[in-house]
């Protein structure tokens, strides 16, 4: 287990978060909504934007090199594909270079079973977010934004995402969380 996560109404949660978010996610919360269905969501939302991008990116002619710069090794190494194309190049003279086919995305619930398991994991204590844990335990009283903070990083790390995106999302599940009890959280989790 992380730290004790405390029982705070969702606008204690929500406080660090600009207020024209918080007030969309609080008129989420009026309509009764699911906390959990809020947050992942939000997640869905922001893992599409980002393969968006990676396939419209990857589908640009800058993006095509003779040598593929490291910055684009991630793009390759989830690519389905590199083809070869002839293709003009600065000089005039057309030359086969590299075209690489980004993957499709992947279905609306694999991102959030996805952004579940991770978050499961760094709450409920598993190992490999250890580093994040040993930091939390340094501290005695954490505040709900520093813990939104810690976890959206390491999560955002994980993903390739800011933490700012992360941050509605995690406030959300750990006003949950803090609901029904960190114990309860895992053993049910």
């Amino acid at each position: 287990m992380i730290c004790k996560i405390p029982n705070l109404p969702i606008e204690k949660w929500l406080a660090p978060l600009k207020e024209t978010k918080r007030n969309i996610i609080l008129k989420k919360f009026e309509r009764n909504l699911k906390p959990k269905t809020i947050a992942l969501k939000m997640v869905r939302i922001e893992f599409e934007k980002k393969f968006q991008k990676k396939k419209v990116a990857a589908a640009k002619p800058k993006f095509v090199r003779r040598h593929i710069a490291s910055f684009q090794s991630k793009i390759i190494s989830e690519a389905t594909l590199i083809e070869f194309e002839k293709l003009p190049t600065p000089t005039g003279v057309e030359k086969k270079l590299p075209v690489v086919i980004p993957p499709s995305l992947p279905s609306q619930t694999s991102y959030s079973r996805r952004f579940m398991v991770e978050f499961n994991k760094f709450v409920c204590g598993h190992d490999s977010y250890k580093d994040y844990h040993d930091e939390l335990k340094k501290h005695k009283n954490i505040t709900t934004t520093y813990l939104v903070a810690i976890i959206s990083s390491a999560l955002g790390a994980k993903f390739g995402l800011a933490a700012s995106l992360l941050s509605p999302p995690i406030a959300i599940l750990l006003f949950s969380v803090g609901q029904i009890g960190l114990n309860a959280y895992c053993k049910n989790g």
